[in-house]
C-alpha cells in the first residue's frame, strides 16, 4: 500500500530541524514494518497546529489523499495532525469518504470504525486541553514578566541587550543604543514640535537607520515607534503600563504622554489638498484692508516673487523682503536668554488637576486588571471598565498635551535655534511664526518697497 507522511514541531528555536526528522525516521520505520511505499513526506516546521495558524503542507496533504495519492497516512501522534476537533472531524471525514488508514506511532487507528474514531477523537481532545493549558501558562509568565518590568521578545529598535562571552545574556537591562536611542528623541521632538509623522518617516528613511528587522520605515511603523511606552522605560501588556528597572528611558513620561495624545486626537489636522509652499501665505495680513496675503508669481520690470493682497490688490512686497524681516525677529527672540520664560506656559493648578485625574483614571484600570487576573470580575467586565476609562484618560492627556503652547517654538529656541530653524520644516515654521506673531505689510509710498519698516510685527506672546 502506499502512504504519506505528516511530522510537524510547533517550535524549532534553533532551527535544526531535529523534532521533525526523528518523527520521519520513527514513521519510516513504521511504513516499512507493514510492507508499505511511502510516496510523499510532508513537513512543517517550526509550525503551530492551532486553528488560527497557516499550514501549507498540511492542506496539500488533505488536497492530495482526497486526490487518491495514498491510502495510509502515518503520523507520529494524532497531535502532531491537529490539536482542535473541527480539523480532526475533517480528517475523519476524509478517510472515511477515502478508505484511508491512519497509523500513528503508539498504535495504528482504524478511522473506519466507531472504537478507532472514538480513540482519534479522545487523543484530539486531549491534545486541545493540553494546547489550551499551555497557552494559559504562558499568557500567565507574559504577564508576570510584565509586572516585572522585564521586556519580552525581539529586543527594540533603540535599544541593545548585553550578551557574555558566551553568548548568553548578561542580565536582563536593555541599554539605549545610541545612534537609534538619538533617533527616537529626535523624532518626538520633531512631532511634538508639529512636524508630521510623514515626514518624519522620510527623514528617517534618509539618515539610513532601518527598523529593527532591516525594513525602511513607514508610517505606522514611525508612529508604533514614536508611542511605545518603552521609549519612557516603561511596560506595556495588552494596554496596562507597568513601571520597568530594566528598560532604560529615551524620553520623559510627560513627553510620552503628549505624543500619544498628540497621534490619538482625532481632530489632529491632516494636511488636504495643496501643502503651502511659502512662509506666509495666508498668515500675513494686508495692512490696507486686512486681507490674507496671497503668493504674486513674477512679472513686469522687478521679476520677483511676492507677497500680494488679491482683495484690495493694492498691496505687494517682495517675499524675500518679507520673509527676511520675518525670520530675522522670530531668529532674535528665540535666542533671547529668557526666552523660554516669555513664551506661553501652561496653568500650573490645571496642569496638577489634569495630571491627578489622569493618575487616577490610571489606578482604575490597573484595579480593574487585579480584579480580573483574580478572578473577581469575567472578561466581559474588564472590557466594559477598559472601554468606558480609557476614552476619558485619552482625553485628560489631550488636554494636558494642549496646555502646552508654542511647543514647536520652545523645541528650537536656544544657542543653536539658527541651525534648528533651517532645519525645521516648512509647516514647523508657520506654526512657530502663527503663534508667536501677527505679520502686517504696509501700503508702501513712492520708493518704500524695499524698506524693512513697510513690515510690521505684534507679539502675540
Amino acid at each position: 500500500m502506499d502512504a504519506v507522511i505528516y511530522a510537524r514541531i510547533s517550535r524549532d528555536a534553533e532551527g535544526t530541524s531535529l523534532g521533525v526528522n526523528r518523527q520521519l525516521e520513527d514513521c519510516r520505520q513504521a511504513a516499512s514494518a507493514r510492507g508499505w511505499t511511502v510516496v510523499h513526506e510532508y513537513v512543517e516546521n517550526d509550525t503551530s497546529a492551532t486553528r488560527a495558524k497557516v499550514r501549507p503542507q498540511y492542506q496539500q496533504m488533505l488536497r492530495d489523499l482526497a486526490n487518491g495519492i495514498a491510502g495510509a497516512l502515518i503520523v507520529w501522534d494524532v497531535d502532531r495532525l491537529t490539536r482542535t476537533p473541527r480539523e480532526l472531524e475533517d480528517v475523519i471525514d476524509l478517510a472515511d469518504a477515502h478508505s484511508i488508514a491512519l497509523v500513528s506511532i503508539g498504535g495504528e487507528i482504524d478511522l473506519a470504525t466507531p472504537q478507532g474514531r472514538m480513540t482519534a477523537r479522545i487523543k484530539g481532545s486531549v491534545a486541545r486541553h493540553e494546547t489550551d493549558q499551555m497557552a494559559r501558562r504562558i499568557r500567565r509568565k507574559q504577564r508576570e514578566r510584565a509586572e516585572q518590568g522585564l521586556p519580552n521578545g525581539l529586543c527594540p529598535f533603540g535599544w541593545r541587550r548585553v550578551y557574555d562571552d558566551q553568548g548568553r545574556r548578561a542580565g536582563s537591562r536593555d541599554v539605549a543604543y545610541a545612534p537609534e536611542a538619538e533617533q527616537i528623541r529626535d523624532g518626538v521632538s520633531r512631532l511634538l514640535a508639529g512636524e508630521s509623522v510623514r515626514s518624519i518617516a522620510m527623514r528617517w528613511n534618509t539618515e539610513g537607520l532601518p527598523t529593527q528587522r532591516g525594513n525602511g520605515w513607514r508610517t505606522g511603523t514611525v508612529r508604533q515607534t514614536l508611542r511605545r511606552a518603552a521609549n519612557a522605560g516603561l511596560r506595556e501588556h495588552k494596554g496596562e503600563i507597568f513601571p520597568s528597572d530594566v528598560i532604560e528611558p529615551l524620553i520623559t513620561e510627560d513627553e510620552l504622554h503628549r505624543v500619544r495624545a498628540l497621534l490619538a486626537d482625532p481632530g489632529r489636522r491632516v494636511q488636504h489638498g495643496t501643502t503651502p509652499a511659502y512662509l506666509l501665505t495666508g498668515i500675513a495680513e494686508c495692512g490696507r484692508c486686512g486681507g490674507k496675503m496671497r503668493y504674486l508669481k513674477p512679472r513686469g520690470r522687478h521679476n520677483i516673487p511676492s507677497y500680494g493682497c488679491r482683495d484690495c490688490t493694492r498691496v505687494a512686497r517682495s517675499m524675500g523682503l518679507v520673509d527676511a524681516v520675518v525670520e530675522g525677529a522670530i531668529l532674535g527672540r528665540l535666542q533671547r536668554p529668557d526666552v523660554l520664560e516669555t513664551l506661553p506656559t501652561m496653568d500650573p493648578k490645571r496642569g496638577d488637576d489634569l495630571r491627578s485625574q489622569a493618575e487616577a483614571l490610571e489606578a482604575k484600570l490597573s484595579e480593574a486588571a487585579d480584579l480580573f487576573t483574580a478572578g473577581t470580575i469575567t472578561g466581559e467586565q474588564l472590557s466594559r471598565i477598559t472601554a468606558g476609562v480609557r476614552p476619558q484618560l485619552e482625553r485628560t492627556r489631550a488636554q494636558l498635551a494642549d496646555l502646552t503652547p508654542a511647543s514647536a517654538a520652545a523645541a528650537i529656541a536656544g544657542d543653536d535655534a539658527v541651525a534648528r530653524w533651517e532645519d525645521a520644516t516648512l509647516l514647523v515654521k508657520r506654526e512657530i511664526v502663527d503663534t508667536l506673531m501677527t505679520v502686517t505689510i504696509l501700503p508702501a509710498g513712492p520708493g518704500r518697497g524695499r524698506d524693512p519698516e513697510s513690515v510690521k510685527i505684534e507679539w502675540k506672546a
